[in-house]
């Protein structure tokens, strides 16, 4: 009997086992085992779709919904002193604009009205770049034609005789801003500037007192 124990034993020691199937491993008992998953936690790194909605960097590229209103104006003379040019800036698009020049200041006070064009604008209506001219300065009155001439002087300009007014109307044809500015507007907006040839409506004394205007 101890003779076969020991060959038995024998045996089992030079015998080799069969390898086990994919995915499996030998265990100390001599067992086939499955082989432990690893587990991991590696993100995907496929771009996903943002659940909020991502605003741009920069204002103007987003549509522009608010007020419309000057934000700068300008009336200057040419080199040559000979016409006069009018701007201005809005913020949002204006759907049209006029300028009024008032010669306040003059021996024998006159005021003349001319259209304000969108000669540039932002594509998403943050501003509207307003202008007129050159108006061919000194015309005679006789003469003179809207948006072409004006029978004021580049004189009357640099002396500061003249006050201004802009009147601003949106894509609905409303009224929204009115600034005023120049030698006397205190008295354009009291209602004692003259208004011959000055379109409707002939109240400015609602208009903004526009102290930061750009002469």
């Amino acid at each position: 009997m101890r003779t076969a124990v020991a060959l038995l034993s024998l045996v089992a020691c030079t015998t080799t086992a069969e390898p086990c199937a994919d995915g499996f491993e030998r265990g100390a008992d001599l067992n086939c085992y499955p082989i432990p998953v690893p587990t991991t936690t590696t993100t995907d790194t496929i771009p996903t779709t943002p659940t909020t909605e991502t605003l741009p960097t920069t204002p103007e590229a987003v549509r522009y919904d608010g007020p419309v209103f000057v934000e700068t104006a300008t009336v200057r003379c040419t080199l040559d002193d000979n016409a006069f040019v009018l701007s201005a800036r809005t913020r949002g698009w204006a759907w049209r604009a006029n300028i009024v020049l008032f010669g306040t200041g003059l021996v024998n006070p006159i005021a003349e009205e001319h259209d304000l064009f969108s000669v540039d604008a932002d594509e998403n209506g943050w501003w509207d770049a307003l202008a007129v001219g050159p108006l061919i300065a000194e015309t005679p009155p006789s003469l003179a034609v809207r948006n072409v001439h004006t029978v004021l002087s580049c004189y009357d300009l640099e002396a500061g005789f003249l006050s201004y007014a802009i009147r601003v109307y949106d894509l609905d044809d409303q009224l929204v801003d009115c600034i005023t500015w120049g030698h006397d507007d205190a008295l354009v907006r009291d209602g004692g500037a003259p208004t011959d040839g000055v379109s409707d409506p002939l109240d400015f004394s609602g208009c903004f007192d526009f102290d930061g205007a750009e002469l």
